[in-house]
Formats: structure tokens, sequence, C-alpha cells
């Protein structure tokens, strides 16, 4: 007979899946379901670990950080610091400071004011990152010194938006600048930020201790990370030595670590369990497709009769099922590409061109290759049934039988390996839920319900002077309290929950008063707030006071230490100790952002400000009215829980623009939410990865359970004549279907030993994963054994039901 050609086996297949659409469609969903996650979690790994910076050379620039040797922590760097480094190593250096700024009435937009996101950078930053201007030119050399002409650079995107040019005078924060040079599309960084100004007079003058400036730098031809990481253990050491302090290096690494954050392992570990998931259900569908070409038995006999070659209609099998596939990957891309849109839209930051999450051409290489691992797993056994039912006669009735016992020994040998990928996944999903309870029940240290956060900015020509800010915000602060529905107000330098805290340099005296030399310090994350900001947020004062009125200009500067801070100088035993708390009172502290020494006049509870998955850290607060700020969060404790609604968030920043604007119509107000959304915002990615793994987990659990109940179907088909005869010879169906139960369960026990060995082995990446920082391992194995021996028992009890219908009559009518 003529060899068919491939247009004919299309067309054949085709047919033939016209026939059956609901298998088709279920082996399709499958597919396509499966490989979803593939393609999203390749999506994040790609735009933010592989895929290139939009400079020239990136793997050539890298990040240093102040690494505390002591406390084994990373922070930014000083100003003075920078200056050393830059003049003592051969390395380009660069800084940068993420602001915001407002762009006023001077604009062309003369109606409104538009607050931006900015970087106050040294001159010399697009020169390390060898960006080229799109139109003008970047900074040059003195430009970010004080008393510079003001200048300032924009993406080309915000210059077309305002009709704006090169040589253009535009006012930023009530001061003119100098339009000198465009920035091309697709460059961002740091992230959200469309305005670059020079740091000029802004950040001169502060404290060496005063760590708050990020670095970069590039590095030379030639020269290796430890080379340079060997450069700037030498600068640290004579920093050292020069200006004593605790012991510490200057760490240097990739750039495009500031955006992972060690995320790698966890995306890693992601991607590695999706295409887990895609392997079992490949393997799920491969048991429905036994089951399928188990169905068309009488066709394969009646094509062989007539001749059809068996290797033929393996060959159909194979084309039938790279339909099947192909439609599977199809489907998956389409929903991958949706899946990457919606979470987009969810993000609580707007993410850079070349930070979006998409789907490219590497992710449908290994969408490929892990298709074509599914199509192998489910076509060449149903292909290799078909092939034996389409021996000659004379072997028909023995190759049938073979290719039974093939068919439920292979089915059985796919239920173990998902039953074994279900025990691994599982109990990364208990894991991970058993984490999303714990975090639920983490106490943040302060009340986040009725409170609503919203950002103002005092122009800088408009307050030259500090202590005209501390006026404006304290006659601001009083009017506020005077609105309806309004409880407590309080300002803050930051957001009560930030995801950068602010850091600054210490030195605490004696109980006896006495003051040390001032070039020891020590670093500390710090906070400044005004009288009310522990109330409205229910933080707990623990010993002593908060922040009152009485604390103002020209008085000791009064500092409050949180719960964290007061255990690290005494030890662990002064948690939870009111005689240690109230010891720690009336001892002097210098702080390095002030310059000045105060006093401790308060111990208050730790507050989770850097998220509730971060460990609460060592705080001291400030007081707003000795140590102003001109950009403030404003915090308001609503009495009506309807503030917090979209409609109440409106209606609230609307009053408070109308008191600003009585006191200054200069004044933006911009940032509005709720403090219970800020929380949900620093946990979206952790959610996302939560929520993917629980999926990914119960995906597979389902799969393992219809593998198991359409197995024990299987079994009771083709043993239906012997159970027949075995109850007229006296075994009852409950004996029948205690016997199926057993060897299920038999089957299991060695998926229950490889699987529970892999999810041993693999807890550390797991634990990775986690937010709240710990687990409960045993707990979580547990559950997990209960909970896949607990259905798979449930599903052989229902696929057996069928035994309790099998009469004695069944033997002569098989």
């Amino acid at each position: 007979m003529r060899p068919m050609s491939l247009m004919q086996h299309l067309n054949g297949a085709r047919r033939l899946l016209q026939s059956s659409p609901g298998y088709c469609a279920v082996v399709v969903v499958t597919l396509a379901l499966a490989l979803t996650p593939v393609l999203v979690t390749w999506g994040f790994l790609d735009a933010l670990i592989f895929r290139p910076l939009p400079f020239p050379a990136p793997e050539e620039v890298v990040i240093v950080l102040h690494h505390d040797l002591q406390r084994d922590e990373m922070g930014l760097i000083s100003l003075p610091e920078y200056y050393d480094l830059a003049l003592g190593n051969a390395v380009d250096l660069a800084v940068f400071k993420r602001v915001s700024v407002t762009l006023g009435q001077n604009s062309p937009r003369q109606d409104e004011m538009d607050r931006l996101g900015a970087a106050l950078v040294s001159a010399n930053f697009f020169d390390v990152l060898g960006m080229p201007p799109a139109a003008g030119r970047f900074f040059v050399p003195g430009e970010d010194l004080p008393g510079a002409p003001r200048t300032v650079v924009l993406t080309e995107r915000l210059a077309r938006r305002y009709g704006l040019e090169v040589g253009a005078m535009i006012s930023l924060d009530a001061q003119l600048h100098r339009l000198v040079g465009l920035v091309p599309n697709g460059f961002e960084l740091p992230l959200e930020t469309e305005v670059w100004i020079p740091i000029n007079e802004r950040f001169h003058g502060r404290p060496r201790f005063d760590r708050f400036l990020n670095t970069v730098a590039r590095l030379d031809d030639g020269v290796s990370m430890s080379e340079a990481s060997q450069r700037f253990s030498a600068a640290a050491a004579m920093l050292q030595e020069r200006f004593p302090q605790p012991e510490f290096r200057f760490a240097v690494k990739p750039y495009k670590s500031a955006f992972t954050a060690g995320l790698e392992p966890a995306l890693g570990t992601l991607l590695a369990v999706a295409l887990l998931v895609l392997l079992a259900a490949a393997a799920n569908a491969a048991n429905l497709a036994l089951a399928h070409t188990a169905e068309r038995d009488h066709e394969m006999a009646v094509r062989s009769a007539c001749g059809a070659d068996p290797n033929r209609l393996r060959r159909q099998i194979l084309i039938e099922h790279s339909w099947l596939t192909a439609a599977g990957g199809v489907g998956g891309l389409i929903l991958a590409v949706f899946t990457c849109r919606i979470i987009h839209g969810a993000l609580p930051l707007a993410l850079p061109e070349y930070l979006e999450l998409r789907v490219d051409f590497r992710g449908l290489l290994i969408a490929g290759v892990a298709l074509a691992v599914a199509h192998g797993i489910l076509s060449l056994l149903p292909a290799e049934l078909a092939r034996r039912r389409g021996l000659s006669p004379q072997l028909q009735s023995g190759a049938r039988s073979s290719a039974r016992a093939l068919q439920v020994r292979w089915r059985r040998r796919f239920v173990t390996l998902q039953a074994t990928l279900a025990f691994v996944l599982v109990t990364a999903a208990v894991l991970l839920l058993e984490d999303a309870w714990r975090l639920a029940a983490v106490e943040p240290g302060l009340d986040d319900d009725d409170v609503v956060l919203m950002q103002m900015a005092l122009p800088l020509a408009r307050y030259p002077e500090l202590r005209q800010a501390a006026l404006f915000w304290r006659q601001l602060q009083e009017r506020l309290e005077t609105l309806p529905g309004v409880g407590t107000v309080a300002l803050a330098a930051e957001s009560p929950v930030a995801e950068d805290a602010s850091g600054t340099g210490y030195i605490l005296g004696a109980a006896d008063g006495s003051t040390p030399r001032q070039g020891n310090a020590l670093p500390i994350n710090y906070q400044v707030v005004t009288p009310g900001y522990f109330q409205a947020l229910d933080i707990v004062v623990l010993a002593g006071r908060g922040f009152e009125k009485s604390d103002q200009w020209g008085q000791e500067n009064a500092v409050v230490i949180n719960q964290g801070f007061l255990t690290h100088i005494l030890g662990d035993t002064a948690r939870g100790s009111q005689a240690a708390a109230e010891e720690i009172l009336g001892r002097p502290i210098w702080v390095a952002m002030t310059g000045q020494w105060g006093r401790i006049v308060g111990v208050v509870g730790d507050v989770r400000h850097s998220g509730l998955h971060q460990a609460a850290e060592r705080y001291l607060y400030l007081a707003q009215d000795q140590y102003p700020w001109r950009d403030l969060s404003l915090v308001l404790e609503m009495n009506d829980s309807s503030a917090t609604t979209a409609k109440g968030l409106a209606e609230i920043a609307a009053a408070v623009q109308r008191e600003a604007a009585t006191l200054d119509p200069h004044v933006p107000v911009f940032e509005v939410r709720s403090l219970g959304q800020r929380v949900a915002d620093l946990l979206f990615f952790q959610r996302v990865a939560l929520g993917l793994i629980v999926v990914l987990g119960l995906t597979v659990l389902v799969l393992t359970v219809l593998g198991l109940f359409g197995t024990t179907a299987i079994v009771i088909e083709r043993e239906r004549h012997a159970m027949a005869i075995r109850m007229a010879l006296g075994r009852t169906s409950d004996d029948l279907r205690s016997e199926l139960l057993r060897r299920t369960l038999k089957d299991l026990t060695l998926a229950v030993v490889v699987g529970g060995a892999l999810a041993v082995a693999g807890l550390p990446w797991l634990e990775s994963l986690l937010a709240a920082g710990r687990s409960t391992a045993p707990l979580a194995l547990g559950v997990t054994l209960v909970l896949l021996l607990g259905t798979a028992a449930a599903a052989v009890w229902l696929a057996s039901r069928r035994v309790t219908a099998i009469e004695p009559a069944d033997i002569f009518h098989p």
C-alpha cells in the first residue's frame, strides 16, 4: 500500500479528533493551563535577572555599599565618603538619591502642579553609566557644587508631554532650572524617575556618618569584580584609620542586583516547580490518551484487518497528539500574555520598558522544549499501544492482551510520578499557606485601620529656612485637626511603612551624662515625626514619653528609641523589661544627621517599617520641630472607615488641599492612599509567589487525584469479570474495595518516600520564598501526607463504586 502523505495524515487526524471533542478539549486545556505558569515565571526571571539594562556594557557597572561587619548589614554611603572614594580610586564613581519634585506654576502648564519622580545625582552620573543624550548635553563637572547654575535633564517623553525643548526654563520646587539635555526613552534609573537634577546645595554639608546616597561605579577595562573589591577594601581601611568607626568594608555588587533583591533562588525555584507541573500535566494527559486509545480497539482492529501497517497506525497517533500539543502550546501562550498584562495592571509601581513583564523568544524556546518533552510523554505510549494492536491477526489477541497490561502498568507509573510531584509541590503550598497565616498574625507594631497617608512638599525656594517649614507644618496640622471626621493628625519624614529606611549614625553617651568622641558612630535607622505620630498609629509608649509641643527649635533635642534599639544596647534581657526601658531614659545620644547631642526621652514598641515580611529594625525618632523637613508624609487617623474607600480618599485629599492652599497655594498633595493599601503594596511580590506556588501545588494534587480515579476505574473495568467470579465465590464488595485501596496505597508508598525525600532536600529553597521567615516543616510534611493519602483513598473509593453493581450473572455476560 502506498504510504500516506503528510497532508493525508493531518486530515485524518483532524477527522478523528473531531469525533472526540471532549477528549481533545480536556488535553488542550490541561496543557495550556500547565504551560502558562512556565511562561509567566520565565517572564519574571527574564525581566529581573537576564534582560540587559538600558545602557552600554551594563556588566561593567556595579553598586558600592557600606558593609558593617559587626552587624553584617549592607547600607548606603555618605557624601564625604563618596568624595574620598572618588579621589582615591581608579574607578569612576557616581551617586544618586531618589526624590520627588513639583513642576510648578512657572511651567508651560500654568493651571496645575505635577509631582514627578526625580533623582539628585552627581555631575558624572550619566558619564559613569555611559549613556549618550538624546538631545543637548548632560551635566558637566562643577554643576553639582553649591552655587552652581541650576540645570535639569528630562526624559524625552516628559519633554514632549509639556512641549519643552533644550534651553527652556522650567520651575521645579519653585526654582527655575535650565533644561540642558534629554534622556532617551527607555532609560529610567532609578525606577520611576523622569527628572535628574545635580545634588548641588541640597546635600552638601551633611555629616560623614549620615549615609543616604546610592553609589554606582563603572569598572575599567580588564578590572574584575574581585580586583575592584580589593581596591575598595584598601580605601575602607584608610578611612577607618582616619575616621575611627566600627569595622566596615565597601561591598561591590553587580548593578542588576539592585533590582533582583535576592529573588534569583525564589524565581528559579518557581520556574523549576512550574516545569514539574507541566510534566505532571503531560503525564495526566497521557493517562487520558491511554484510555482514549483503548476505546479505539475496534477501529484499530478493523484498519489492521484492511491491511494498515502497524507503524502507520503509530504515526497517525503521533500526528494526532502533535495537533493537541500545538493547540495546548498556543493556548498557553495566549493565557500567559493575558496573565502578564493583568499582573502589570496590578503592580504597585510603574515598571519601565526594560523591566516589562512579557513573553520573549527565550521564554518561547523554553516552552518549546518543555512542550516537546510533554509531547513525548503524551504520545509515545499511546502510539506504541496502537502499533501493537495493529499487529497481524495471528498475534492480535496476544498483542491486545500485552497492550492492555502495558497500559495499566504505565498508567500506574504515571500516577506514581504524579504523586511524587504532588508530594513536593503540595508541601510547598502548605508551607506558603502556613507562611501567609503567620504573616497575617504578625503584629506590625502599628494600627493601619482607618489611617490615610498622603505626601506633601514645600518648595525649597519659598522655604529656604527650615524654621519657616516647621511653622507651616505646625499651622497646617492645627487646621487639619478641625476637619470633620479627622481624629489624630501627624506628620513624618517617611511613610510609616517605608520600603527603604533612612539611615544615619549615632553615638550613645554614658549613664552619668559623659559623652565619648564623635568619630565612633554606629549605623541606625531614623524617622522624623511630629507630636501625635505615636497616637495616630497606636504605637505603644513603653517608658518615658513621646514628643510634645514643647520639643521646639532651640531646645535640647529630644530622641525616642524603639524596643529593638534598647535590646541592642542592653541585651536580650532588656526585652519587655520596664526597668530596662526606664534605665535608658535621660542618656545623651549624638545623631549624625543633626550633628548635635540630644537626650533619650522615651522608648516605644517596635514597628515593622520595612514591611510585615521584614524583622523589626532598630530605630530612633526625632522631633520635626527640632529638625524640620520640607517634604513630609501626612498621617491622618480617621473616625470613619469609609474614609479609606476611593470616594473617601478623594474627599479627604480635596479637603487637605484646600487647607494647604489657604497657607500656600504652591504646596501640592499627592500619593493619597490608605496605610492598609501601602502595606499590601509592599507584600505584592510575596503574594504573587505565594499564589503561584499554591495554585501549582493544588493543580498537581488535582491531577494526581484524577489519575488515581482513572487508573482505578480502568483496573475495575479490566478485572470486572474476575471480580464477579470472586463475588460469586463469597467475597463481598467491601472486601474488593479494600483490596483495591491496599493496592493503590502500596503504589503510593514509593511516591511518598521519594516525594518526602525531595521535599526535605528542597526545604532551603522553599523557605527562601517565605515572607514570615520561619516554618514548621514537619507539620507541612504531615499535612501533605494526610492530604495525599486521604484524597487517593477517596478517589479509589469513588471509582470502585462499580464493584457494588457487579452481579454473579456477569460471569456469563462479561
